[in-house]
């Protein structure tokens, strides 16, 4: 007999759009980034403007994705209430 699979479908949420999956895709990006730079040993592959640019990636993606995930939410709220 095979082994059961796990399940590794997730649930669709009410509020994801778009615009988010977009957010958080530049959101992963910018942390990939980080990480790969971070990892590197030798000083010479460490250039200054790579490590800026690494630095406001994962900054402004750090901001971005939770506000508009808190407006999504507070916006599909506010429309279901108004159905009731």
């Amino acid at each position: 007999m095979p082994r059961a699979q796990p399940n590794t479908a997730r649930r669709r949420v009410y509020w994801w759009s778009p615009e988010i999956a977009r957010l958080r895709q530049a959101c992963v990006t910018a942390r990939r980034q980080w990480s790969r730079f971070r990892r590197r040993r030798s000083p010479s592959r460490r250039c200054g403007s790579e490590r800026g640019g690494a630095v406001r990636g994962l900054q402004g993606c750090q901001e971005d994705p939770s506000g508009s995930d808190k407006r999504a939410k507070s916006e599909a709220r506010r429309e279901m209430l108004e159905t009731l």
